[in-house]
């Protein structure tokens, strides 16, 4: 308490004309001071006057500094900036993008500083179906044993995370990955880790880095955050490989590799080449029964399936392609 803790920024106006009198400011209440100043991008010194607005010209960008100096004691929150111009809107906050955590702690604590690498060198990580990325930490806090975590923040994405802690010189894990990492990290000790993503499911990830976003965690013994990074991820898959089902009546139509669960997921991007069955089901009362009709679109060369309550459809996924499938309500048909 009563140290500035501060961090780096930059504003890019986009638009056609001058961005004028533009600022820094918290978006929330803090028990902490604030303030900001310009520099100078290619040597972060120091420019202009504290909380002096600025006017930015039409596709230049202008960097800042901020420091945050707490008058009391706070658990690590994630501090929010706004970025305005008198003559726009605020850039929208997004959490692990143009937010960074802060805590003010009455004892000695550890306080872990971590960055991430992706292969790409541009904070994005792009999945064919699986990725990896690094994360490179440091301690200027006190020593404790860490446990070091992967989500996906708010957003609920098709991967499942892995990670290892990695030999700094070569990056190898020291250790198979697993799903959380607890280690030792002492006062300026320099660990490094490794996160192992992949896809699951056939739905690809579209590019939006303000919502899908990979965090890695570095929580303390007693469950509080000490430290964070993320990267954005992506996986794109070519849309003439995606497979779409429609259904009329009462039934569900699913598929083998998994991916359309239609009721609910009604489309799924495969693989050039992919083989893909699907299985229409007709249902009676919440149970298996009625009478599935026929398929239609790419399944139409099959034909009807009148007196039976399931079908199947073989397709080799080699361009886009829409199927349906027509359900039959009908109370006497109940198979068995």
């Amino acid at each position: 308490m009563g140290s500035a803790a501060t961090a780096f920024a930059t504003v890019i106006n986009l638009g056609p004309g001058m961005a004028t009198d533009c600022s820094v400011m918290s978006a929330k209440s803090l028990a902490a001071t604030f303030t900001y100043q310009t520099t100078d991008a290619a040597t972060n010194a120091l420019t202009g006057s504290p909380n002096t607005p600025v006017d930015i010209p039409a596709g230049r960008a202008q960097s800042f500094v901020v420091a945050v100096t707490p008058t009391s004691f706070f658990d690590p929150t994630d501090v929010q900036l706004r970025f305005d111009c008198a003559n726009t809107d605020p850039a929208p906050i997004a959490a692990g993008v143009n937010t960074f955590q802060l805590s003010a702690s009455a004892i000695p604590a550890p306080d872990l500083i971590a960055l991430a690498a992706t292969p790409t060198k541009d904070g994005t990580l792009t999945l064919n179906s699986a990725g990896a990325f690094s994360v490179a930490t440091v301690n200027s806090g006190i020593g404790e044993q860490i446990t070091v975590s992967a989500d996906t923040g708010g957003a609920s994405l098709p991967v499942s995370l892995l990670l290892c802690q990695t030999e700094p010189g070569t990056g190898a894990c020291l250790v198979p990955p697993t799903p959380t990492v607890t280690t030792q990290i002492d006062a300026n000790a320099t660990p490094t880790f490794g996160i192992f993503v992949t896809g699951s499911g056939h739905m690809p990830i579209p590019l939006d880095p303000a919502t899908n976003r990979i965090f890695v965690r570095l929580t303390d013994s007693g469950g509080i955050v000490r430290g964070a990074t993320s990267v954005a991820v992506q996986m794109p898959f070519p849309p003439d490989a995606f497979l779409s089902v429609g259904i009329t009546g009462v039934g569900v139509v699913t598929s083998r590799p998994g991916g359309i669960s239609c009721g609910q997921t009604c489309g799924a991007a495969f693989p050039k080449g992919t083989t893909v069955t699907l299985e229409a089901q007709a249902f009676l009362f919440g149970q298996p029964g009625g009478t599935f009709v026929q398929w239609g679109g790419d399944c139409a060369s099959i034909g009807t399936r009148d007196g039976a309550s399931h079908g199947t459809c073989t397709l080799v996924m080699t361009t886009k392609k829409s199927v349906s499938a027509r359900f039959l309500f009908c109370p006497e048909c109940i198979f068995f």
